[in-house]
């Protein structure tokens, strides 16, 4: 499979739809003034959209190109950060990549690579952010993360079988 233009276009809607499924969390979080409300709902769709976006575009890269233009969407919003903060960029297209390079190695079962991809974007996330929301056992919440994360991933599998035969998904797969 190669890229073209539908796939760029693919990458470049869902990552607005990302957006538009995060910003309520955000929105919470300023109004509520406490940062949790805008994490607990924003690793579910971390969980569920990594692996989904490996599953819907099925090219190596896909989801580092989805995550550094979700991060530049991300620059004036206060998702993943601080307003105006540069780094988001980085950081998440890091964790684009790691999404890549488990879906390269376990392309051959997309259920493996979606609980796999899931497991470690949720797991990494909540050790990163766990110390910035107070909690005190990054183990343990990273372990939850892990299994929660797992979860999530056999999620986007299990959305991913439900649509994986409709015209628009057989389209961006096949171009």
């Amino acid at each position: 499979m190669k890229w073209n233009t539908l796939t760029f276009v693919a990458i470049g809607a869902l990552a607005a739809f990302y957006v538009v499924l995060s910003a309520p969390g955000a929105i919470l979080a300023a109004v509520m003034a406490n940062p949790m409300f805008s994490a607990i709902g924003n690793l579910i769709i971390i969980g569920i959209a990594y692996a989904l976006v490996a599953l819907l575009i099925q090219r190596v890269g896909a989801v580092t190109l989805w995550a550094l233009v979700v991060g530049m969407l991300f620059i004036p919003l206060p998702l993943a950060g601080p307003p105006g903060a540069l780094i988001k960029v980085v950081i998440l297209g890091s964790a684009g990549l790691l999404a890549d390079i488990i879906y390269l190695i376990f392309r051959k079962s997309d259920k493996i690579a979606a609980v796999v991809i899931g497991s470690t974007q949720v797991g990494s996330t909540v050790i990163w952010v766990a110390p910035v929301l107070g909690v005190t056992n990054v183990v343990a919440g990273g372990l939850i993360g892990l299994i929660f994360g797992g979860l999530l991933g056999y999620l986007a599998y299990f959305i991913y079988t439900r649509i994986k035969s409709t015209a628009v998904v057989k389209r961006i797969q096949s171009s």
